[in-house]
């Protein structure tokens, strides 16, 4: 791409004369162009404001909705003279619009023929700034791709000029584009610390060019300006370019959000002619105005939240509403994912009226249910309400109804009076003589509406799906708009990154299961808001928002701190504190979680997978204890089931919860606990006792990381370890090592042996199948020690040590030793010959506080 020399001067040489004979062509071509648009648009502004061609649609109509005689008669004069009214002022306004643009038109000849010294002043000042605004913007605008012979300084805008024309190479650009308050907001909403612009030393400038240009234009920004020097430069260099062009996309719909078009400028949107139906000028709904909300009306005062996203649902609801036939929409989605929002941006976009013929002119408008059934003791009166309704919808045409949690209508306990308004108004849905659009979950859907057909008939279901992480950040960035005016006022000033929505979004989206997107993320957004101004304000990163939902759910999403990396690294020994030898299996839950902390693992599946096998009784289910403890952050994290319990099939309910309808639904008691703590340690033991059936479902959460519960809600299972124990293989492993051979020797021929116990396609997607080893006599002596430490320190409020001496110890080991249980008869026996005399001899005051205890073969009982 062409940057000096020829281009550059033939450029700058076309442009100074076309920014020299800018004036007369603003004056004389832009002017009119503008005039022109102008006087239409102006024609509808007044009649929106005056309703005239509604008057004139209403002319006959009784006002106030009386249709007795005397409110017919004063409704023709009444409207009349509105009709009247607002013509003269249409008239007169087009006039006024018509008069200006001949006077604009005209007053440069008047004045050079009338007062020439005076109107070389005049256009000399006129010219001057003329050329300096011309010569402040771009020459052209971004439109089309990138053609041989353009020249970038003709798409930059002011923030860019100056560093186009003053860089020689790439990192000089880039310094130069960062300096300018454009250019370090850009680098603070980006989340760009500290960058050396050395790195782009390499990068020829003309590269930095093209790809800016191709930013902005994928973009559809008009012009180049520091931000897409910046984010260009940023994009070739690798530094986090998702979120530089994630912020490119932000300035672009601010700058939409914000600007709001003047009348006579190109964006301006023009509404409907007549407007919609404006309060008591144009209303003859007065029964149905007391118990509802005219949503058209709220989003024309803009009182509304801006509708993001959902353009699929919207466009389909706009062809249900101009069917002719079953037109009436039943909006169905889970709680959250912005039914009410979907409605509200149907009236906003009947107020903007140019996209969807279908909604032009029309009212939308909520029925408030239990407002409308409050205070009328019988039926008669109810009915006779919802008749005025009925006829006021009828006879004023263009409502459409809108009525949230319409399965209220139909509920088989509801009480009878929300029943009787469904009665009333479906004949007059079945033939067509008013529009409704109804509101509901799915699972209130399959409960009440879809069995009832006389209901479900008259509805054209439209799903309404949660938002997309994509539509989530985009609500959250419209939002922050609003959380960072509110802490300016409150003198307490926010900022929030774009990383630090991405990261709201994507965390709550994986972590936070309660709630749908936006409304978690958001929330999670707000509190970390809320959080920085109470310490004064400051900037919302990713980092703070990691924190916080760190805090919230236990999972460690944080930057790895150098005493976490210390304890990582040592993992294994402050595991064997608790836990005597099974080198293998302590060394392969260690490193899966290193990984996982650092990163380097399979994101949509579990932190690990393990199949502990071995005798009863030597650690596998004590590993899972310790590890809870001092990883996890304590024995609460750990999620034990009992497979044995589930040998019977029909039992698959309890592990994952009964399906909607059941008559006792409860939770799972596997998909409950991760759902309420998802970063935790799942140990299923004994595991072979499962029914083969329920087995299977673990493939999915093996595989996937997620299992899906009775209700058919999908919980994620990726921030769990998984351990599966089983005594499957107990003889053959001690016949192995009986003959002397090691685990090593023997271990492929035993998972061949398992094989016939486990489906393969199960086994195999175990990350490792660890063999724990029965436990000798040296190993129960090393147990007891532990179990005298544990004691001592439940013993540490009243300063009571122990001392075990290695006979007692060993005494202790051998009464505690039972080939066939491993370690399992120590604790009774621990109970028995120490801890119970332990404490009758505290009680006697034997044993009192300050006392180091020693322990020897004396002190057992006899």
């Amino acid at each position: 791409m062409p940057h000096h020399n020829v281009n550059r001067a033939a450029s700058e040489t076309s442009y100074l004369v076309k920014a020299a004979l800018y004036l007369p062509y603003f004056w004389f071509v832009e002017g009119v162009r503008t005039f022109t648009r102008t006087i239409w648009r102006g024609v509808v502004y007044l009649d929106q404001i005056t309703a005239t061609t509604m008057m004139a649609r209403l002319l006959f109509m009784p006002l106030f909705g009386d249709y007795s005689a005397f409110g017919r008669i004063l409704g023709f004069p009444f409207r009349l003279f509105r009709l009247v009214f607002g013509a003269i002022l249409i008239v007169l306004g087009t006039a006024g619009i018509l008069g200006a643009f001949a006077v604009w038109f005209i007053f440069p000849f008047w004045l050079f023929f009338n007062y020439p010294s005076l109107a070389i002043v005049f256009f000399a000042v006129a010219w001057v700034f003329a050329l300096y605004d011309r010569l402040g913007r771009p020459h052209l605008e971004i439109e089309g791709p990138w053609k041989d012979g353009f020249y970038i300084l003709d798409f930059a805008c002011e923030s860019a000029r100056g560093a186009i024309r003053w860089s020689k190479d790439s990192p000089q650009l880039f310094q130069k584009s960062a300096r300018g308050r454009h250019g370090r907001k850009f680098l603070f909403r980006s989340g760009v610390g500290e960058f050396d612009s050395q790195k782009l030393k390499d990068i020829p400038l003309d590269q930095v060019y093209r790809n800016a240009y191709d930013l902005a234009l994928s973009l559809q920004f008009k012009s180049l300006c520091a931000s897409h020097l910046l984010a260009a430069a940023l994009v070739l260099a690798g530094e986090k370019s998702e979120d530089v062009k994630q912020t490119l996309l932000w300035e672009k719909r601010r700058r939409d959000w914000t600007h709001l078009p003047f009348i006579w400028e190109k964006d301006y949107e023009v509404g409907p002619i007549g407007g919609v139906n404006r309060g008591w000028t144009g209303r003859v709904t007065p029964t149905l105005d007391t118990f509802s909300m005219d949503l058209t009306k709220e989003a024309a005062a803009g009182r509304l939240k801006l509708m993001l996203g959902k353009q699929k649902p919207l466009e389909e609801v706009a062809r249900i509403l101009a069917r002719e036939r079953k037109a009436n929409a039943l909006l169905v989605g889970p709680p959250g994912s912005g039914k009410t929002s979907l409605v509200e941006g149907i009236a906003q976009e009947v107020v903007r009226g140019a996209r969807f013929e279908s909604l032009q002119g029309r009212r939308i408008i909520q029925l408030d249910v239990g407002a409308l059934v409050a205070g009328t003791p019988t039926e008669g009166e109810l009915g006779e309400r919802i008749q005025h309704i009925l006829d006021e919808i009828e006879v004023s045409r263009g409502i459409i109804l809108f009525i949230d949690e319409i399965h209220n209508l139909i509920l088989s306990g509801a009480e009878a009076q929300t029943s009787f308004v469904f009665n009333s108004i479906r004949p007059h849905l079945e033939t067509g003589k008013f529009q409704l659009i109804g509101a509901t979950s799915w699972e209130n859907y399959r409960k009440y509406i879809s069995p009832n057909d006389a209901f479900s008939a008259v509805f054209e279901l439209v799903e309404v799906p949660t938002a997309t992480r994509e539509d989530s950040i985009e609500v959250l960035e419209y939002q922050v708009l609003g959380f960072e005016k509110k802490s300016r006022k409150e003198r307490k000033p926010v900022q929030v990154t774009s990383p630090a929505i991405r990261t709201a979004v994507e965390m709550s989206d994986r972590l936070i299961y309660e709630r749908v997107l936006p409304d978690k993320a958001l929330d999670l957004l707000e509190e970390a808001v809320l959080a920085k101004q109470s310490t004064g304000g400051g900037a919302v990163g990713e980092e703070e928002i990691a924190v916080l939902i760190s805090e919230k759910t236990k999972v460690p999403v944080t930057k790895i701190t150098q005493r976490e990396a210390k304890e990582l690294l040592n993992l294994e020994g402050t595991i064997h504190k608790g836990l005597i030898d099974q080198e293998e299996a302590v060394k392969g839950v260690s490193d899966a979680l290193r990984r996982a902390r650092a990163g380097i693992r399979e994101e949509e599946k579990p932190i690990a997978t393990f199949l502990f096998v071995g005798p009863t009784g030597v650690g596998k289910t004590e590993l899972s204890k310790v590890l809870a403890k001092t990883y996890f952050g304590g024995k609460e994290a750990l999620v034990r089931v009992d497979m044995s319990e589930f040998a019977d099939l029909k039992n698959i309910y309890r592990l994952v919860g009964a399906p909607p309808g059941s008559e006792a639904p409860e939770p799972g008691q596997l998909t409950e606990a991760i759902r309420q703590r998802p970063f935790s340690l799942v140990l299923l033991d004994e595991f072979e006792k499962a029914h083969p059936q329920i087995l299977n479902i673990f493939l999915q959460v093996f595989d996937d990381g997620r299992l899906t519960d009775g209700k058919g809600e999908t919980v994620d299972f990726t921030n769990t370890i998984i351990i599966a124990t089983s005594n499957a293989g107990t003889k053959y492993i001690q016949d192995q090592l009986t003959a002397g051979r090691s685990v090593e020797q023997f271990k492929t021929e035993f998972l061949e042996h398992l094989r016939g116990i486990f489906p393969p396609e199960l086994l195999n997607r175990f990350d490792a199948v660890m063999i724990f080893k029965p436990l000798s006599h040296e190993h129960l002596a090393k147990i007891v020690e532990l179990k005298v430490k544990s004691l001592e320190k439940d013993l540490a409020a009243k300063s009571i040590k122990l001392a075990a001496t290695p006979e007692f110890t060993a005494k202790i080991a051998e009464l505690g030793y039972a080939p066939a249980w491993g370690a399992r008869p120590l604790t009774r026996v621990m109970q028995d010959m120490v801890e119970a005399p332990l404490a009758t001899k505290i009680l006697t005051g034997e044993i009192k506080e300050g006392q180091t205890v020693t322990l020897d073969l004396n002190f057992l009982p006899r």
